[in-house]
């Protein structure tokens, strides 16, 4: 289901002409979207301060 969410989002902004994608995957999905044509250009690094 996911898998087919993500292309019919693809196709839509292909559609619209946009110039890129980007998505915030959990390192066990990274795999999924590999497959779709994403590729990894970084690392998110998020700091919580629960004082």
């Amino acid at each position: 289901m996911g898998t087919k969410l993500t292309n019919y989002l693809l196709e839509t902004a292909k559609a619209e002409n946009a110039a890129y994608c980007t998505l915030q995957a959990s390192p066990e999905a990274e795999n999924i979207y590999r497959k779709l044509g994403f590729e990894t250009i970084g690392t998110l690094k998020v700091f919580v301060n629960f004082c």
